[in-house]
């Protein structure tokens, strides 16, 4: 039997396609370097915080009832907007490209920049190789907004904007926010309560379906009335908190509890944020801001 090379590199990319459109984890290690320039330096959390997205993203995929909103709290640098931010709604659309993302960050410019990323993934060479039926539509592509198209069928969007900024006639399947305060302005209790009245007033109307529609939040602690707080104190049964302290111990726990046994010599991440570092990190940063955003420990002023 004669096997042509063509047809093998059809065949190889068929497989792998497969397995990328399966996996949120092994398509956002794949896609990585197109635009990190340093390699990925992998964890047990990265994995960890894929598996529990796709199994929110498959239930959306089938239009089935939420079973729960996603609260997320990690501390800085550890890769956390690119996974939930940048590389989850690409991973989404190949899997069903009618979905509508509304991406959310404390500022315009860190927004639009974060979607130019999500972009940029989806014009390489590399996603294309792969998905080259799936592309954004050249009449709606800018890096506030734009649509994704799938041979020539019109499909989903992601409308990036900022904390207090206008959603005007959008609604997504995902409504994503990305340290919706920035570290500053919780230090004024005004500002969080704003932020806080904007979520009321303007997020939760802006879901496709109340049922099927989930928000997740990721972030780390910067006030006990933060987003996680505030979102808390309102419906925590309705609410799967994942909470990741950069080191544990027999007071500050992971959550859910069972995490504990992934931390080694009671860290996070003994690569990115080991002890030197996170001591380093105390003394620049002062105790407060240390705890909360480190630690997530939500302590008094």
């Amino acid at each position: 039997m004669n096997i042509k090379v063509k047809d093998l590199i059809v065949t190889d990319i068929a497989v792998k396609r497969l397995l990328l459109k399966s996996s949120f984890y092994e398509f956002f290690k794949f896609y990585w370097d197109v635009i990190n320039h340093e390699p990925l330096v992998d964890n047990w959390h990265i994995k960890y915080l894929c598996d529990e997205l796709q199994s929110v993203a498959e239930r959306v995929f089938r239009r089935e009832k939420k079973l729960y909103d996603l609260i997320i709290n990690i501390p800085p640098s550890l890769s956390k907007t690119s996974i939930v931010n940048i590389f989850f709604p690409l991973w989404c659309w190949v899997n069903d490209f009618t979905l509508q993302f509304i991406n959310i960050s404390y500022s315009h410019q860190l927004s639009t920049a974060i979607s130019e990323k999500c972009r940029d993934i989806m014009r390489s060479d590399k996603f294309q190789t792969y998905f080259y039926d799936i592309k954004i539509k050249e009449d709606s592509d800018t890096k506030q907004y734009f649509r994704i198209q799938k041979d020539r069928t019109i499909g989903g969007f992601r409308y990036a904007t900022s904390t207090g900024g206008t959603i005007g006639g959008m609604h997504g399947h995902f409504i994503i926010l990305d340290d919706p305060i920035n570290p500053a302005d919780s230090l004024s209790d005004v500002m969080v309560r704003n932020a806080n009245e904007w979520l009321d007033n303007v997020i939760y109307s802006r879901k496709v379906d109340s049922e099927v529609s989930v928000v997740i939040l990721i972030m780390q602690r910067l006030h006990e009335n933060d987003t996680t707080g505030y979102m808390l104190s309102k419906n925590a049964d309705k609410i799967k908190h994942i909470c990741l302290p950069a080191e544990i111990d027999d007071k500050n726990l992971p959550k859910p509890i069972g995490l504990k046994k992934y931390y080694k010599n009671n860290l996070l991440d003994e690569k990115r944020l080991s002890r030197e570092i996170l001591e380093q990190k105390r003394v620049e940063m002062g105790d407060y801001a240390y705890a909360m955003q480190y630690l997530q420990t939500i302590v008094p002023k």
